[in-house]
């Protein structure tokens, strides 16, 4: 079972000073571990206040619960996530709805957190169309704190991040590289890298 660390309370509080920061509205989240970066995520977003409003928007719901719960149970191995459009998930006591943003882009969204998972597709080759409805989705989404969480995003010039610009108003690297050793140095070797190209 994960325990949170040092890095992983830097993240949390460098993302609950991005929700209080009138001029942030949306944070792009990066680093190695992706089940890491899901439950940190979803971690502060239920602890932002006491009655948080939180929408998890995705592109497919059976792939992203897989993700979800494989990210959760790497915390707590029993608890059991499931969801659908109408029903949400509770995580740490509090619900959190999901929805298809690729499908939903034209409603106005007002929430405490939006978190857009995964968004891999949007930032890779041939993710054109997706790119156009997700910048639909965000100018359609007054979330008081919209996070965009990518997957696979270590290998250079496997997501083009600049595709963003203009749309991310701060990034965030989750530095899982001390909690993760043995994982962290099978893809530095695997990238033959010293480090991941953004950190």
């Amino acid at each position: 079972m994960e325990i949170f660390d040092e890095e992983d309370l830097k993240f949390v509080r460098e993302l609950e000073k991005s929700y209080y920061d009138d001029d942030v509205h949306v944070v792009l989240v990066k680093g190695f571990c992706d089940d890491d970066k899901l439950f940190d995520t979803i971690s502060i977003a239920t602890q932002i206040n006491d009655d948080p409003k939180i929408l998890l928007r995705t592109g497919y719901f059976k792939y992203t619960q897989d993700l979800v719960q494989r990210a959760v149970r790497s915390y707590f191995p029993n608890l059991k996530i499931s969801f659908n459009s109408k029903k949400p998930f509770i995580f740490n006591k509090k619900s959190i709805y999901v929805d298809k943003w690729n499908q939903n882009n034209h409603l106005l969204i007002r929430e405490d957190f939006s978190i857009y998972y995964p968004i891999q597709s949007v930032i890779s080759q041939g993710g054109e169309k997706d790119l156009e409805r997700l910048k639909a989705a965000i100018s359609k989404d007054n979330s008081k704190l919209i996070v965009l969480v990518t997957t696979n995003d270590v290998a250079e010039g496997y997501l083009d991040f600049s595709l963003l610009d203009g749309i991310v108003d701060k990034s965030l690297v989750l530095d899982s590289s001390k909690k993760h050793q043995e994982t962290y140095s099978l893809v530095l070797n695997n990238l033959n890298k010293d480090k991941i190209f953004y950190e």
